[in-house]
């Protein structure tokens, strides 16, 4: 068939086709421009992230280099790598900007980002002394086991003997494992790893309460920061003696620090430091099987709490007691239930504030003669029970200052053989309880 042409189909057949080409160039163009853009040449940057081991056991400075655009990200080593500084006796618990940060802004794991407007960097470690436990939570752990020897000491010396056990609880107050306590038939050994010492809380009351050790080792046991200490060995009555060689010098509180200890012939205090303590009652209550203490290197001067010190101590023959008391307010119950010794001689005590002396000698009953005739009795105001069944006491001198005194009940209860008491011009006070001693006045 034949086409008729015309102009005007000519031109719009042209137009079209201009049209198509004009369509498909602005496309290219757009997407030549959409994925082929003109891109800016960018600077690159050098960065550097420099870690001061800020006292760490090899003084070590370490760092990190990369290169980047207007920012890059450092990423910190986790715990325990191999690139991390390390120092004795201490854990690493981040970074700082300052090297006398207390606690760290970059923790162990985490990004530190650097930008070209500072492009370098140095942070400092952030070390943290690892503390045990406290003592009551200790205790708890412990008791549990069948504990005879207890041993404290680093990873490295203990590794043979632990190798193939489990530890049985992280012991540090932090729970990082810093510390960990191993059972080992009938040891329990308090490991670091992160050093050879081993720092205690600053509470050790009753840590070893009722625990049946008869061996310890506490070479690597460092108390300095421990300011309670009462009742830490009360109970174990396994024990037969001691030398305590801890620090104590921050030491506030010994009260029940060896009560109970039903066994222990002998102890050696040469170590302990007493120069802060206030309480010192019940000290050695109840030690059944001592027969002397050596005290008299004591410093008691801040001391006052002293009762029932000795209390119960039946094997015991003699003390030599030049301690200071003359902060001392409470004496009730001192030697109560010493009934081995003989004599004593309280030539050098103070009572200049004493209020409490009840029941101080309190069935003493092979005790001869008290020399207390210098007491100044000034501030006491509770007597009572004071010599209770002292049978074998012949005599007393009481130089006693009673007007402050308010209760005298049982003074000489049960004092059968007293033959004579020299008293004071105070002695209306005490005339209807002489009476108590029965018919050997």
């Amino acid at each position: 068939m034949k086409v008729k042409s015309t102009k005007k189909n000519i031109l719009f057949i042209t137009i079209s086709i201009l049209t198509v080409l004009v369509i498909f160039t602005t496309i290219g163009l757009v997407l030549y421009f959409k994925f082929n853009p003109q891109k800016k040449q960018q600077t690159v940057y050098n960065y550097t992230l420099t870690i001061n081991s800020n006292g760490g056991s090899d003084g070590s400075v370490t760092e990190f280099t990369a290169q980047d655009f207007s920012t890059h990200s450092f990423t910190l080593p986790e715990m325990w790598s191999d690139s991390l500084p390390t120092k004795l006796n201490y854990e690493l618990i981040g970074f700082a900007d300052t090297s006398d940060a207390t606690a760290p802004q970059y923790k162990l794991g985490e990004n530190v980002v650097l930008t070209s407007n500072n492009p370098e960097k140095t942070i400092y470690a952030v070390w943290r002394k690892p503390l045990l436990i406290s003592g009551n939570e200790f205790n708890e752990i412990i008791k549990e086991y069948n504990i005879e020897n207890i041993i404290f000491g680093n990873y490295q010396q203990y590794e043979n003997e632990v190798r193939n056990f489990k530890k049985v609880f992280t012991a540090d107050t932090n729970n990082t494992g810093a510390y960990n306590l191993y059972t080992v038939a009938s040891t329990i050994y308090v490991l670091s790893k992160v050093g050879y010492d081993i720092y205690s809380n600053s509470d050790c009351s009753f840590m070893f309460k009722d625990c049946n050790i008869s061996y310890y080792d506490f070479n690597n046991f460092v108390t300095s920061d421990c300011t309670n200490m009462s009742g830490m060995f009360s109970g174990c009555s396994a024990l037969t003696e001691l030398n305590l060689n801890l620090d104590t010098s921050a030491v506030t509180d010994i009260s029940n620090m060896f009560s109970g200890c039903s066994s222990l012939t002998s102890i050696d205090l040469t170590n302990l430091s007493t120069d802060n303590c206030v309480n010192l009652s019940n000290m050695f209550k109840d030690c059944l099987s001592m027969k002397s203490i050596e005290i008299s290197n004591l410093n008691t001067e801040k001391c006052s709490d002293m009762s029932g010190m000795f209390s119960g101590c039946s094997a015991l023959t003699e003390l030599d007691l030049n301690l200071d008391t003359s902060a001392v307010t409470d004496m009730s119950n001192m030697f109560n239930g010493c009934s081995s010794i003989k004599s004593i001689d309280l030539t050098n005590f103070s009572t200049d504030n004493c209020v409490n002396l009840s029941n101080m000698f309190k069935d003493c009953l092979s005790i001869k003669s008290i020399e207390i005739s210098n007491l100044n009795t000034e501030k006491c105001s509770d007597m009572s029970g004071m010599f209770s069944g002292c049978s074998a006491l012949t005599e007393l001198n009481l130089n006693f200052d009673t007007s402050s005194v308010t209760d005298t009940s049982n003074m000489f209860n049960g004092c059968s053989s007293i033959k004579s008491i020299i008293v004071s011009k105070y002695v209306f006070k005490l005339h209807k309880f002489i009476r108590q001693c029965g018919n050997s006045l």
